[in-house]
C-alpha cells in the first residue's frame, strides 16, 4: 500500500527556469513594449487632459490676496468719498441755480442804483466761484472713478492669475510609468511561463526522468526544433540554447553509446523490452535503431506499449530487461508515475531511460 502512495519529487532549478523564460524572448520583448506603451501612454494622455497645477506659488498667492484686500479697502473709502463729493456737487449745483435765479431777478429791476449794481457784481462773482467749485468737484469725482476702476481691474487680474493653471504633464513621470509598465509586462510573461513550465504536467527535459526515479539516462535524441524552426533561429536563440545545454544530438553516436551501456548494465541472455507511455511507433523506431547495433545472434530489443494498458506487455515485464523511452514535452508525468509504480511492484529490472 505504501508503494501506491509513493510521491516522486521534481527539483526546481532556478537557472533552468530563467533560461526557459529567456528562450522565449520574443513574447517577453513584446510584453515589455506593450506594458511600457500602455502605462506610459495612459499617463501622458491623463496628464495632458486633466492634470493641472496653479501657476503662482503659495507665497505669490498670499501676496496677491493681501494686495486685493488692501485695494478693496481703498475702493470702499474712495466710494464713500465719491458719494460725499457727489452730494456736495448736487448742493453746489442747487446753490448755483439759486444764485442764477437771484441774478435774473435783479436784472429785471428797472430802477437800478449803485447798490443794485454792486449786488449784481457780487452775484456774478459768487456764481463764478460756485462754478469753479463745481468744476473742481467734477474733477475729483472723475479722479475717484478712475482710481476705483483701476483698483478693480488690478484685483480682477490678480484673481485670474491666482486661478490660472497649467498642465501637470512631465516627461519624467511618463518615463517612470513606462518603466513600471515594462516591468509589469515582464512579470506577467514570467508568471505565465513559470505556470507552463512547472504545471505543464509533462517531462521538462532529458534529465528529469532519470532524476525523478533515480535511474541512469542511457541516451537522448531529444531536440526541440524541427528543420523549419531550425532555419528561423538566430544567434541569440543559439546562445541561449548553449547556456541551457541544448544542442543538436548526434543520433548515431547516441544509439551506439546506448547499446554499449545496455550490454554493460543488462543481464546476459535476457531480451530487452523497450516500453514507455509514448506512441508505439516511437518505441518501434527506437527498437529498430538499437537492433541495428546490438550483437548479431544475441537477444533483440522489442517494442511493447505501456504495460499498464497492454496485457501482453504486462505478462512479459518480469522476464526482460526494461528500457524506459519517454518524450520530452510529450510524456505526462502522472502517467509515467503510474507505470513506474507498477514496474516497482512487479520487481522489474529497469536498465535505464532513453529520451526522444
Amino acid at each position: 500500500m505504501e508503494d501506491r502512495e509513493d510521491q516522486y519529487e521534481e527539483t526546481i532549478s532556478i537557472k533552468e527556469l530563467c533560461l526557459y523564460i529567456l528562450r522565449g524572448w520574443r513574447p517577453l520583448l513584446i510584453a515589455i513594449l506593450v506594458g511600457a506603451v500602455l502605462l506610459g501612454g495612459y499617463q501622458l494622455i491623463s496628464g495632458l487632459a486633466a492634470g493641472e497645477t496653479l501657476v503662482m506659488t503659495e507665497e505669490e498667492i498670499a501676496s496677491a490676496q493681501s494686495t486685493i484686500a488692501g485695494n478693496e479697502t481703498t475702493i470702499t473709502n474712495d466710494q464713500a468719498s465719491l458719494t460725499a463729493k457727489q452730494a456736495e456737487l448736487e448742493g453746489l449745483q442747487q446753490t448755483l441755480s439759486d444764485y442764477q435765479a437771484t441774478l435774473e431777478l435783479a436784472m429785471t429791476v428797472e430802477d437800478v442804483d449803485t447798490e443794485m449794481i454792486v449786488t449784481i457784481l457780487e452775484l456774478n462773482d459768487t456764481i463764478a466761484s460756485t462754478q469753479s467749485q463745481i468744476s473742481s468737484a467734477n474733477q475729483t469725482i472723475n479722479s475717484l472713478n478712475s482710481e476705483i476702476s483701476s483698483l478693480q481691474s488690478t484685483n480682477e487680474s490678480l484673481r485670474a492669475s491666482m486661478e490660472e493653471t497649467t498642465s501637470d504633464f512631465s516627461i519624467k513621470t511618463v518615463v517612470v510609468y513606462a518603466i513600471v509598465g515594462a516591468v509589469l509586462g515582464f512579470l506577467v510573461v514570467c508568471v505565465v511561463d513559470f505556470c507552463r513550465w512547472f504545471f505543464g504536467g509533462t517531462l521538462r527535459g532529458p534529465e528529469v526522468l532519470a532524476d525523478r526515479y533515480a535511474l541512469p539516462l542511457l541516451g537522448s535524441v531529444y531536440y526541440p526544433y524541427s528543420e523549419e524552426q531550425e532555419k528561423k533561429r538566430n544567434k541569440l536563440d543559439r546562445f541561449l540554447d548553449r547556456l541551457s545545454g541544448i544542442k543538436k544530438p548526434d543520433a548515431e553516436g547516441e544509439y551506439a553509446l546506448t547499446v554499449a551501456k545496455l550490454q554493460v548494465l543488462g543481464k546476459e541472455g535476457r531480451q530487452l523490452m523497450v516500453t514507455g507511455t509514448v506512441d508505439k511507433q516511437h518505441l518501434e523506431a527506437v527498437c529498430e535503431e538499437l537492433n541495428k547495433r546490438l550483437p548479431a545472434g544475441g537477444p533483440a530489443a522489442f517494442a511493447a506499449a505501456d504495460p499498464m494498458r497492454d496485457p501482453d506487455a504486462m505478462l512479459q515485464v518480469g522476464g526482460c530487461d526494461i528500457l524506459l523511452v519517454e518524450g520530452v514535452r510529450q510524456s505526462k508525468s502522472r502517467e509515467v508515475d503510474e507505470m513506474f509504480r507498477f514496474l516497482r511492484l512487479s520487481q522489474a529490472s529497469i536498465v535505464g531511460t532513453f529520451m526522444i
